[in-house]
């Protein structure tokens, strides 16, 4: 029963309301508690302020349109988050591969460094397995100490 009663005052209040905001003038005065009160028709021992107001109907449209715009700039930004998170990711598989090249760059430039440090003579072998060229092994040296440095930390 009392959900009932309740419902009754929620429809009436706002009929009432509906009434109010339909109408062209408002009135305005404080009680004598101080409470600000309003209505359509002024108070007989009241003096009451006339007060226009105007009321604007909802425009679903406008609001569907706004909450379009909304739903587009949130998509949006969902996308721009994805492909920032994805580009990340492919750039942090770059980096590694970068690094992996490296460390094996590193791993061939200390294999080379370290057969020239233990060797006094070096020569390049020809096709037919004769010596064709000796090198000078200080500048095959440095060299090889100038990869391992560009390839190193």
């Amino acid at each position: 029963m009392r959900t009932n009663t309740r419902i009754v005052l929620l429809l009436a209040g706002l009929s009432v309301l509906s009434g109010i905001a339909g109408a062209k003038t408002i009135y305005e005065w404080r009680g004598s508690d101080g409470e600000r009160s309003y209505s359509d028709m002024p108070p007989d021992n009241v003096d009451a302020a006339a007060t226009n107001l105007s009321a604007t109907p909802t425009d679903e449209a406008e609001i569907e349109q706004q909450l379009a715009t909304k739903d587009e700039a949130r998509a949006a930004e969902l996308l721009n988050d994805e492909v920032t998170r994805e580009t990340a990711a492919a750039e942090a598989e770059v980096a590694a591969e970068r690094k992996a090249q490296r460390t094996a760059n590193c791993a061939r430039a200390r294999e080379i460094q370290n057969k020239y440090a233990s060797n006094r003579r070096i020569y390049e072998v020809g096709p037919d397995g004769e010596v064709t060229k000796w090198l000078d092994i200080d500048e095959a040296r440095a060299k090889a100490q100038k990869d391992v440095d560009t390839w190193c930390d």
